[in-house]
């Protein structure tokens, strides 16, 4: 059961957080994360990304793919995590947004207390400070809390790009087949990916549109991130060949 609190400088002066490279996304053994549209850019080139529906609302929802199975995380190494980008999900742990205070409109900056990153004082080692002597916010915290603006900003923005997707039939199923070098095949199957042949058959005006939302530079983004996959196989088999 997770432990969260909404950060307090009078309660949580003292905690610092474990921010070395080995640590990061450490427990994260997940074939997906969450990722937003506006992160697409800079992901595409490391990460395959793909659109799920939701099982309730049917509502898409972009991933970064990370393996071929359920709790499989080829980026996820004993040296921390082998990739130069992390998504943002990732790169905020173990920090997250909390419900906004009553009559409030803005998330709060939340703490996973149980994280084995947060360190209180009588842990040893180094760690990252939460805030100075006069209670404000350390360059670490505010880096965070930038990044966790930006992932709550995305989601938000998000809303309308998939509904681009939907209502301009952007979007087709993707089934990705793989056999690696011990002879076993994976499907990644329930997936979607951008549909090219709908995107070539787009008129200027409706380009245009897109552009202007920045949408139309996701959507290469996603299109593009598919060549990855290669890349994500690689790791997979020279895990086979080490293990």
């Amino acid at each position: 059961m997770t432990n969260h609190a909404v950060l307090d400088p009078q309660v949580h002066r003292a905690l610092r957080i474990d921010a070395r490279k080995s640590v990061i996304g450490l427990g994260r053994n997940t074939m997906l994360s969450m990722v937003v549209p506006s992160e697409f850019p800079v992901l595409a080139s490391d990460y395959p990304l793909l659109f799920q529906r939701s099982p309730s609302s049917g509502r898409l929802q972009a991933v970064a793919v990370f393996g071929f199975e359920a709790q499989e995380n080829l980026y996820l190494t004993e040296e921390g995590w082998d990739a130069p980008v992390l998504p943002l999900a990732i790169a905020v742990e173990p920090f997250l947004i909390a419900a906004p205070a009553p009559g409030q409109h803005s998330g709060r900056v939340a703490l996973d207390l149980d994280d084995p990153r947060v360190l209180s004082p009588e842990d040893a080692g180094h760690g990252e400070a939460l805030f100075g002597a006069d209670g404000t916010p350390s360059p670490f915290l505010r880096q965070q809390i930038d990044r966790l603006t930006q992932l709550d900003r995305g989601h938000h923005q998000a809303r309308s790009f998939y509904e681009a997707l939907e209502d301009y039939e952007l979007i087709e199923p993707l089934t990705v087949s793989s056999t690696f070098e011990d002879g076993l095949s994976r499907d990644l199957v329930g997936f979607h990916t951008i549909a090219e042949e709908a995107v070539e058959r787009i008129d200027q005006t409706t380009r245009d549109w897109l552009e202007e939302r920045g949408y139309w530079r996701a959507i290469t983004a996603a299109a593009a991130s598919l060549s990855t996959f290669p890349a994500l196989a690689a790791r997979r088999n020279a895990r086979l060949t080490h293990a």
